[in-house]
């Protein structure tokens, strides 16, 4: 082999060795904030999971003792009052509990808001998983 090739093959490969390294370190490290992201994104997804479903049990609270919990016209007065939280933020609970057919809404005079069937079966089944 020619000697002028040997010289530049050795801290080619030295170079060579020095980039994958740093590709390396970089891939663990970009693959370990993505795990820790996609951890994030799961309990935001499970808080907010849960923030909806305890906006449904205090529907189903105030509605239970009525003899027809699905017909009580529930007002946001009384979910601001108990939930102590943002309007805005019940707002979006409310729209995909509704999506999940959980409850109903009814623009009159005020917005009217009515569990479903569904969503006290739906309280019922968590109630008793909790309970367990």
């Amino acid at each position: 082999m020619p000697e002028f090739l040997c010289r530049f093959s050795s801290p080619t490969a030295e170079l060579c060795e020095r980039i994958n390294e740093g590709i390396t370190r970089k891939y663990y490290k970009l693959r370990y904030l993505l795990k820790n992201l996609s951890v994030f994104y799961f309990l935001y997804r499970y808080f907010y999971f849960m923030e909806s479903y305890q906006l449904l049990q205090t529907i189903y609270e105030i509605s239970k003792h009525d003899s027809k919990p699905e017909t009580y016209p529930c007002k946001p007065r009384e979910l601001i009052l108990r939930l102590m939280q943002d309007w805005f933020l019940i707002q979006q609970l409310l729209q995909e509990l509704e999506r999940e057919k959980l409850i109903s809404t009814v623009q009159q005079d005020t917005l009217v808001i009515r569990i479903t069937k569904e969503g006290i079966e739906k309280i019922i089944e968590l109630q008793s998983i909790l309970s367990t």
